[in-house]
């Protein structure tokens, strides 16, 4: 059964392009290298502050791996994108 990895971000101030540059240059080259992607999916709110990714995997288990090597990953305090929240869900319909 196929599985998502569901990321919340908080966008810092004034650092919209530089997070959406960073989103196309290295996080989403990054996701379609792990094991069982499938597909992925971008959002950002209307102000630009909150972004939410969905990315689907083949299995629980390589959405959880996934889940679980974002949450190691070391990440710079200059960062123009923080991690709120991360949490894996199945998929039951599309």
């Amino acid at each position: 059964m196929q599985a998502a990895m569901a990321v919340n971000v908080t966008i810092k101030d004034g650092r919209g392009p530089e997070a959406d540059e960073q989103l196309h240059t290295v996080v989403i080259p990054m996701l379609k290298s792990l094991p069982g992607f499938v597909a992925n999916y971008h959002m950002v709110t209307a102000d630009g502050t909150k972004g939410l990714g969905v990315i689907i995997f083949d299995s629980e288990e390589n959405a959880a791996a996934a889940a679980q090597g974002l949450a190691a990953m070391p990440r710079p305090e200059d960062n123009p994108v923080t991690i709120d929240r991360v949490d894996t869900y199945q998929v039951i319909a599309r």
